[in-house]
């Protein structure tokens, strides 16, 4: 207790910063295991479906929120666990910076390119056709 005392103090103990990450990734991955297996039955229900139907399933309400929930806790949750690595592992400053930056821009736009996807079949015209 008292080399975890001295080491916050010294500043090599864990940060208030470093204590919601490792909360937000254990709430990120309690989401993700609901999410992921509905996803799973699902992609396995829908394997041997046309294209139609699997359009048709992304399209629902109920499924188009499920799938916009499970991309921005996965987007989520790999940013974290990325930021986490490069805290551990870089040892310059500035590099780690650089690094968590790009990692941070470079899943929130792959993250609205998916969520756009989701959105775009969801309003989609061809809905009344199917």
């Amino acid at each position: 207790m008292i080399t975890n005392l001295l080491r916050h103090i010294s500043g090599l103990g864990p940060s208030p910063q470093s204590s919601q990450l490792w909360w937000m990734q254990r709430v990120t991955a309690l989401a993700l295991v609901p999410l992921g297996l509905w996803l799973i039955i699902a992609v396995l229900f829908l394997m041997d479906d046309s294209y139609q139907s699997v359009y048709a399933w992304v399209q629902s309400m109920p499924n188009t929120i499920g799938l916009i929930v499970f991309t921005l806790a996965a987007f989520h949750h790999a940013q974290l666990g990325m930021q986490v690595i490069y805290e551990d592992y870089l040892p310059q400053e500035w590099l780690k910076l650089i690094a968590i930056l790009l990692t941070k821009t470079f899943f929130l736009v792959l993250g609205l390119a998916v969520i756009l996807a989701i959105l775009r079949i969801y309003v989609s015209p061809l809905r009344d056709v199917l």
